[in-house]
């Protein structure tokens, strides 16, 4: 990836507003820029991000989650796996929480997950490690 890295502890438990207004401002991108580094639809010929858009979603303003099509949109634009971006959509509009192994490579995702105390939170990260132990 170039540019900054996106650690990805970070970006697993940030919300996406979160996400993509501190990675456009590590990137010194513009919101336009990042609307047309986002590419076009090719069905339709329009812009997958708009920067309106764009402006609302990392104000926390947007009402509807971004489509997979928008997420891969910010994926490209931003230089941010696309795992992240669902990560945090996911906690952002609809509370779900992913707990991933070390490695990244299994995760758990779990609803209400900032609410556990710091024990349970564990408990479920070291399910998320027997399960790949498993397999």
């Amino acid at each position: 990836m170039a540019g900054q890295e996106v650690p990805a502890s970070a970006s697993a438990s940030a919300e996406l507003s979160d996400l993509l207004r501190t990675r456009r401002a590590g990137l010194r991108l513009s919101l336009r820029a990042v609307e047309e580094r986002g590419g076009v639809n090719p069905a339709d010929g329009k812009l997958w991000i708009k920067y309106s858009w764009i402006d609302r979603m990392e104000k926390g303003l947007a009402t509807a989650p971004p489509t997979l099509d928008q997420l891969r949109a910010f994926a490209t634009a931003l230089e941010i796996p696309l795992s992240a971006l669902k990560d945090a959509a996911g906690a952002q509009f609809f509370g779900i929480e992913s707990v991933h192994d070390d490695d990244g490579d299994v995760r758990l995702m779990l609803g209400h997950y900032r609410e556990l105390d710091a024990d349970d939170r564990a408990k479920m990260l070291e399910i998320v490690r027997a399960f790949k132990k498993r397999r």
